[in-house]
């Protein structure tokens, strides 16, 4: 799971988490996020799949999240409402 290797090199042995918990964890993850993720765009999936590092998964939702993505900018002819009057 991605993490956990960041997290053994960072965590005393004795404090680490068992190979049981971390199960349960991955499990949980899965439940809770699995269909959110297979519903992201192509790249972003494919992006946060190749992620070794929690570092390159947040690159992943920065750049996609990023004003220049086409995925956030709004259709050209579309204009923002009106600013409403006092």
């Amino acid at each position: 799971m991605l993490g956990t290797d960041e997290l053994r090199a960072t965590t005393p042995p004795d404090r680490m988490p068992s190979d049981a918990d971390l199960g349960a964890v991955r499990i949980e993850v899965s439940r809770e996020l699995g269909a959110g993720c297979r519903a992201l765009p192509r790249e972003a999936y494919t992006c946060g799949m190749a992620a070794k590092t929690t570092a390159e998964l947040t690159a992943c939702h920065s750049t996609r999240n990023s004003s220049t993505s086409n995925s956030s900018v709004a259709p050209g002819g579309i204009r923002p409402p009106a600013p409403r009057s006092p």
